[in-house]
């Protein structure tokens, strides 16, 4: 048999690996593809839910972004993208926000304003970053003013979301039921009577009036002293 030399080696073993690493790199493709789905997916969420942050779907696409942008894994090794880095560490700041509401209870809160529009700039640096990763050509002026929400939606939000807080303080003791009685379902005569009894009482309390006291004797037996 004759001896092979050092290329036609390589020859063969590029022949024999050859299909190994067609599917291979077939197989790496299609992963590819699906992650670039399911990030479009949830960015497609995001984008469509800016106007309903409050909503299941916008909540469940935040909490996918740890998964979706954690990058790539090789030997125990974790590898991320500079753009894979720069979506979790703006999710890293924007979770933050999110999780430390104002603690002040007024009607209306004075520190809900500031705390919503720091929020609207933390989103929107969320969404550019994504855009970017995904290859989109968003500015952050029209990532957040290009948004369409109808006045009712918004005021049915809000007003959602002030329940939702109030019966939580309610139940948790935070908060007492106001109550104020504006009226009875009385009879005028019964409210004639009650009023006549009251100024009666007044008078004979005031010494005005004499209260007149009856004593009656219960009859005894026959032959007592009477």
């Amino acid at each position: 048999m004759p001896e092979l030399k050092g290329a036609e080696w390589l020859i063969v073993v590029a022949t024999l690996a050859g299909p190994v690493l067609a599917v291979q790199a077939q197989k790496w493709v299609e992963r590819a593809r699906e992650n670039r789905e399911r990030r479009s997916r949830l960015f497609y969420t995001l984008m469509g839910t800016r106007a309903a942050r409050v909503s299941p779907e916008h909540v469940r696409a935040l909490n996918m972004i740890d998964l979706e942008f954690y990058g790539r894994q090789f030997f125990g090794f974790r590898f991320q993208m500079p753009s894979e880095k720069a979506v979790i560490n703006a999710w890293r700041i924007y979770q933050d926000h999110l999780n430390q509401p104002p603690n002040d209870r007024g009607d209306p809160p004075q520190g809900w304003p500031a705390w919503t529009a720091r929020g609207d700039e933390l989103f929107t640096e969320l969404l550019y970053f994504i855009s970017y990763a995904l290859g989109f050509n968003f500015d952050r002026v029209q990532l957040r003013r290009g948004i369409y929400n109808p006045r009712a939606h918004d005021e049915n939000e809000l007003a959602g979301l002030a329940i939702r807080n109030g019966l939580v303080r309610l139940l948790g003791g935070g908060q007492a039921l106001k109550m104020e009685i504006t009226g009875l379902p009385i009879a005028a005569e019964d409210a004639a009577r009650q009023r006549n009894v009251q100024e009666a009482l007044l008078k004979h309390l005031d010494g005005e009036r004499a209260l007149r006291i009856t004593v009656e004797r219960e009859p005894g037996p026959r032959g007592a002293l009477e």
